[in-house]
């Protein structure tokens, strides 16, 4: 089994503006108001109670998903870990 735990909080790294709970917190709101207008939406995010959390209510399905992350520059660093998927849609 692929841990979640390592990567909790870890997002942020990728953009000097941090995207942090709120900006996560937002995502979600906009998703729910898109597929409120009939959008079908599919975003991915890492594996964390904290976004299974945010996910588990609304008009959405999570899928699990393993991967291996390949931004690293050293392959030692490379471990598997799990993603999910998350779909969103009214039907």
């Amino acid at each position: 089994m692929v841990g979640a735990e390592p990567f909790a909080g870890t997002f942020n790294q990728y953009s000097p503006d941090r995207f942090g709970d709120d900006a996560q917190k937002h995502l979600r709101d906009q998703l729910v108001r898109w597929v409120g207008r009939g959008v079908h939406v599919l975003a991915s995010n890492a594996d964390t109670p904290e976004i299974r959390e945010l996910y588990s209510e609304g008009p959405f399905q999570i899928v699990e998903v393993d991967s291996t992350q390949t931004v690293s520059a050293a392959s030692a660093s490379r471990v598997p870990r799990r993603d999910l998927i998350i779909i969103g849609r009214l039907d």
